[in-house]
């Protein structure tokens, strides 16, 4: 292969680092900014929250979600209120988010392990996802039949073909990736 195909960049992986962020940005724009906002109004003036809302979203813009929460924190005089959920800055943004999954479309969902305390599935559905885990399959392929925005949670189908059996199943849309 020619040295200099080589040494160009992989435009997958840059393109998917791109969409993290502004997916990243997308949740913060949505969910946190306007909390930040509410939670700030009568102890900040409008220049300060703006300026400091702009700061909090040229970092995340760089991909720097630890400075972003850091200046949140400092915004907020490091009180969160209980409401407000800001993911961790080891998220994984190439998941899916509650408004980009569409009813009818198919999508790829991760298998994880459960705990007892947390497991929403059915004991068919569990033997299922046990039987395909064994065989090493890491993802099974969905189709979204509901979406219920208040849990981030989809009502997923899924096909078991060696059964002959159809699966309904909640699924937290982080779990779901794109086909």
């Amino acid at each position: 292969m020619n040295s200099y195909l080589l040494g160009l960049p992989d435009l997958i992986t840059i393109s998917n680092k791109a969409e993290s962020k502004l997916k990243c940005l997308h949740y913060w724009e949505k969910h946190i900014i306007p909390a930040i906002i509410n939670y700030c109004q009568g102890t900040h003036k409008g220049w300060e929250l703006n300026l400091s809302l702009e700061q909090v979203r040229h970092s995340l813009k760089q991909g720097m979600i630890d400075v972003a929460t850091a200046d949140m924190m400092v915004l907020m005089e490091r009180r969160i209120p209980p409401t407000l959920f800001v993911p961790d800055e080891n998220h994984e943004w190439s998941t899916k988010i509650i408004d980009e999954c569409i009813v009818g479309n198919w999508y790829l969902a991760k298998i994880k392990q459960r705990s007892s305390s947390e497991s929403v599935h059915s004991s068919q559905f569990a033997m299922v996802l046990s039987k395909l885990q064994s065989l090493g399959i890491e993802e099974i392929l969905v189709q979204i039949k509901a979406i219920d925005a208040r849990s981030s949670a989809v009502l997923a189908e899924y096909t078991d073909y060696d059964m002959m059996q159809t699966h309904y199943v909640w699924l937290p849309v982080l779990n779901l990736m794109s086909l």
